[in-house]
């Protein structure tokens, strides 16, 4: 199973926030299979490697995309009033961090 985490124009310190709460639940959940992270954040996937290898969570890293923004994907952006147009010129990428989560975790 995949669960999708899109967080839009999110940046550090509130995107890794996001992340850990994502992880977090999943695992208390019972949840196993993939969680697949979509974000803008250059530094997101040096923070999960690091939050997977020092929290006793099951989770770990195993995949990092670049993929160019579409024009499609900009006004997707731009409409959800957490970035403006000038802001969003610093950014020619987004990443797709793909986790997974093994098992339950019992603290």
């Amino acid at each position: 199973m995949m669960l999708i985490l899109d967080l839009q124009a999110e940046r550090c310190p509130n995107a890794m926030s996001l992340v850990r709460l994502s992880l977090t639940r999943a695992v208390q959940s019972g949840f196993e299979g993939t969680l697949q992270i979509r974000t803008l954040e250059p530094s997101l996937e040096s923070k999960i490697k690091i939050f997977a290898e020092l929290s006793s969570l099951p989770c770990t890293l195993v995949n990092s995309q670049s993929v160019s923004l579409s024009q499609e994907r900009r006004d997707e952006l731009l409409e959800t009033e957490d970035i403006d147009t000038k802001e969003l010129a610093h950014f020619s990428s987004e990443q797709f961090i793909t986790v997974t989560i093994n098992g339950v975790h019992h603290a």
